[in-house]
C-alpha cells in the first residue's frame, strides 16, 4: 500500500493536472438519487426484527474491531435462521441509534416491528457488549442489555442475545437448535474467536487478508476439528487466495483447490443444515466447474432454503446467474439480497457493475452512490464508481474516487482506475509508470493470473493501447469459464473485438449451463 501511495504522488505532471482533489461526491450531476422504490418488497416476507450490524469503537488492530463485531452479528443471525423473521439491516453507517422519530419512520417505511443496535467496546478488564432493541410503533426502548467480561465470554454473550431475541419473537416456543448454548471448553471458545477473526479478515478485501483469514481458520480447526463453519471458512479463504492473490503456478492453484474441495466436503458432513456452509460450497463449485454452474446454483438455493433471509446467498446466486448471462434473474436475486440485507454495499456494487457491463453508466453511478452512502469506507464502491465516471467523461472526479479507493485498500481496482484516469487526461507516461509499479508490487510474476487480476490488469493495458499484453493476460487467466466470459463483456475491451484471440476466448469460456 505504501508503494502505491508513493507512486500516486511521484509524477509532477500528475500533480499539476489534479491539484487539491476534493472529496468524492455523487457522480450523477443531474442530482438523481438512488431510487429505492425499485426494491419494494417483491415477496410476502416481512421481518419482525432488523439487526443493524454491531459496531466497535476499538481500532482495527484490536481483536474486537468492527470487522469482528460484524462477524459476531452474522454468526448470531445464523443461529436465528430457523425463526425466519430476523434480518441483517445496515440502516446507516452511524454507530449510535437514531432518535425516536427516526426509528418510527424506519419501522413504517420498511414494515419492521423491532430494530436492534449493538456495540462492542473496551472495558477496564476486557470488553463490554451493549445492545438496544426498539419497538418501532412508538420508537420506545424495550430491551437495554449491557454485558461486561473478557473476549472469552463472547460466546456466552451470544447465547444471551439469541435467547432474548428468540423469546421476544416466539415466547415459550423457541426450538432447541436455535438457543442451544455453544460448548464452553477453553479450546472451543478459542476456536470460536479464531473463526470470528477469520471472517473479519476475509470480509476486509485488503491485500493479504485471505492468507490471514486462512491462518485463523486453520487455528480454529486445530482447536476444534468438528467446527463445520471453520472448515467452510478454510475453503472460502483458500478460494479467496486463489482469486485475489493468485498462485505461482497452475500446479499450486490445483493443490490449493484440492484443499478447498476437501475442506468443504468436511464442512457439509459436519454442518449439513448450515446456510453458510452451503453458500461456501456454491463458491467452490463455481471454481472447480467454471463453465457448468448447475451444482453451484443448487448449493446456493439450498442455502436460501435453509436461511431465506441470507443476503449473501442471494447476492452470490445473483452473481452466478449474471455470469451465465441471465441478467433478469440476477437482478431479481440482487433485489432479494437488498431486501434481506438493506444497503449492503457488496450487493449495490454488484448491481453497479451489472449496469457498467450493460453500458448504463448513470444507473451504475446511482447504485454505487448508494453503496458509498451506506458504507463510506467500502473501497470497491469508489473504484467502480471511478470507472463509471470515466465513461461519463468526468475525469477529475473519477481520479478523486480512484485515489480514495486506493487509500481504502482497493490496491488493484483502484490503481487501474487511476491508470485509466491518467490515460483519459492524456498523461500516458504517468499511466505507464503507474501500471509498471503495480506489476512490480506483485510477489510473483503475473504469469498465472486469476480472472479478477487478469481482467483489471488487461483493462489497464488495453487503455494504453497494449492490446497484445491485454490479450496475453486474459488468455492466461484461470479458470476459463463463465466468470471470464462475463469479464470479457467489459466495455473496456471493445477495442479487442476484432482480434481472433479475443473471439477464441469468448468461445472457450462461454458457459454451457443455464439458470
Amino acid at each position: 500500500m505504501a508503494t502505491l501511495l508513493a507512486v500516486a504522488g511521484s509524477s509532477s505532471r500528475l500533480q499539476a493536472q489534479y491539484p487539491n482533489v476534493p472529496p468524492p461526491l455523487p457522480c450523477d450531476e443531474r442530482g438523481a438519487q438512488w431510487d429505492a422504490s425499485v426494491f419494494e418488497p417483491i415477496t410476502s416476507r416481512v421481518p419482525r426484527i432488523a439487526i443493524v450490524p454491531f459496531r466497535s469503537s476499538l481500532t482495527d488492530d484490536d481483536s474486537a474491531s468492527t470487522g469482528m463485531a460484524m462477524a459476531f452479528t452474522q454468526h448470531m443471525l445464523e443461529r436465528l435462521a430457523d425463526l425466519h423473521a430476523v434480518m441483517l439491516w445496515p440502516a446507516s453507517p452511524d454507530i449510535n441509534p437514531p432518535g425516536t422519530a427516526e426509528i418510527v419512520a424506519l419501522g413504517r417505511a420498511n414494515h419492521i416491528a423491532h430494530v436492534m443496535y449493538g456495540r462492542i467496546d473496551g472495558a477496564q478488564h476486557g470488553i463490554t457488549l451493549s445492545t438496544k432493541m426498539f419497538e418501532t410503533a412508538r420508537g420506545q426502548l424495550e430491551w437495554n442489555l449491557v454485558l461486561t467480561g473478557s473476549m472469552s465470554d463472547l460466546p456466552a454473550f451470544e447465547d444471551v442475545l439469541v435467547r432474548g431475541i428468540g423469546e421476544r419473537l416466539r415466547p415459550g416456543r423457541i426450538s432447541a437448535s436455535s438457543i442451544a448454548a455453544r460448548p464452553s471448553s477453553t479450546n472451543r471458545v478459542a476456536a470460536y474467536l479464531g473463526y470470528l477473526r477469520g471472517m473479519a479478515a476475509l470480509s476486509s478485501g485488503a491485500r493479504g487478508a485471505a492468507a490471514q483469514a486462512n491462518e485463523e481458520f486453520r487455528g480454529a480447526i486445530r482447536l476444534d476439528s468438528a467446527y463445520g463453519a471453520a472448515w467452510a471458512g478454510l475453503a472460502l479463504s483458500t478460494i479467496a487466495e486463489i482469486q485475489r492473490d493468485g498462485m505461482a503456478s497452475s500446479n499450486a492453484a490445483s493443490a490449493a483447490t484440492d484443499i478447498a474441495v476437501s475442506a468443504i466436503r468436511r464442512a457439509v458432513r459436519l454442518s449439513p443444515q448450515s446456510a453458510v456452509v452451503w453458500t461456501a460450497r456454491g463458491a467452490i463449485l463455481q471454481l472447480v466447474q467454471p463453465r457448468d454452474y448447475t451444482q453451484a446454483l443448487a448449493a446456493y438455493r439450498k442455502a436460501i432454503e435453509l436461511s431465506p433471509w441470507d443476503g449473501d446467498a442471494h447476492r452470490l446466486l445473483g452473481q452466478a446467474l449474471l455470469e451465465l448471462g441471465s441478467t433478469d434473474a440476477a437482478i431479481e436475486q440482487f433485489q432479494l439480497a437488498l431486501l434481506d440485507d438493506r444497503g449492503d454495499p457488496a450487493t449495490l456494487v454488484a448491481l453497479g457493475v451489472l449496469h457498467l457491463r450493460a453500458r448504463r453508466y448513470h444507473d451504475a453511478c446511482r447504485a454505487l452512490n448508494a453503496a458509498v452512502a451506506h458504507e463510506p469506507r467500502y473501497a470497491e464502491a469508489y473504484a467502480e464508481r471511478a470507472l463509471a465516471r470515466l465513461h461519463l467523461k468526468d475525469i477529475r472526479s473519477a481520479y478523486g474516487d480512484a485515489e480514495t479507493a486506493v487509500r481504502l485498500g482497493a490496491w488493484l481496482t483502484g490503481t487501474v482506475a487511476q491508470v485509466l484516469a491518467d490515460v483519459d487526461a492524456r498523461d500516458s507516461a504517468g499511466a505507464r509508470t503507474r501500471i509498471a509499479a503495480l506489476i512490480a508490487t506483485q510477489s510473483r510474476e503475473v504469469a498465472h493470473p486469476s480472472v479478477w487480476e487478469g481482467h483489471y490488469l488487461a483493462e489497464g493495458y488495453a487503455a494504453l493501447g497494449k492490446d497484445d499484453r491485454a490479450l496475453e493476460l486474459l488468455s492466461h487467466a484461470a479458470p476459463r469459464g463463465a466468470s471470464l466470459w462475463l469479464a470479457l463483456q467489459d466495455p473496456a475491451f471493445d477495442r479487442l473485438h476484432g482480434e481472433s484471440r479475443y473471439a477464441s476466448l469468448i468461445d472457450d469460456s462461454r458457459p454451457i449451463s443455464g439458470p
